[in-house]
């Protein structure tokens, strides 16, 4: 899922950084923001086997940039973290499996999108 996600971004003219769990998003958006680069926007996978989450990493991106722009994604559409996703500080709710469409309408709502002229926005997943 990672990587056709990460090349759906791609064609869409984003720069992407993917990663495999939350202490490795955490990890990436620290040194980003430490270099004066940082995400404009994060997706996070509600549900990571073998580490931390969406509802956990969000709160530690919190602690680095409490701006962070943050999409959650999760094929459990009744969780409660997906149906209330803003009070989890999330701008908004990915429900897999989800189309391009779903996913630049989602991406146009928290962000710019990017120019042809210019490099795309930095994007960790």
């Amino acid at each position: 899922m990672r990587s056709i996600l990460g090349a759906m971004l791609n064609r869409e003219g984003y720069e992407v950084e993917l990663v495999e769990n939350g202490e490795k998003a955490v990890e990436a958006f620290q040194t980003a923001h430490n270099l004066g680069r940082p995400f404009e926007a994060v997706i996070l996978d509600l549900t990571i086997r073998g580490g931390i989450g969406g509802e956990k990493t969000i709160r530690e991106l919190f602690t680095i940039n409490p701006d962070v722009k943050a999409v959650v994604c999760s094929g459990y559409d009744q969780d409660p973290v997906i149906q209330n996703y803003a009070a989890y500080g999330f701008k908004a709710a990915l429900t897999k499996p989800f189309v391009i469409g779903d996913l630049r309408k989602v991406l146009s709502t928290i962000m710019k999108p990017p120019s042809p002229e210019e490099p795309g926005e930095k994007l960790s997943g």
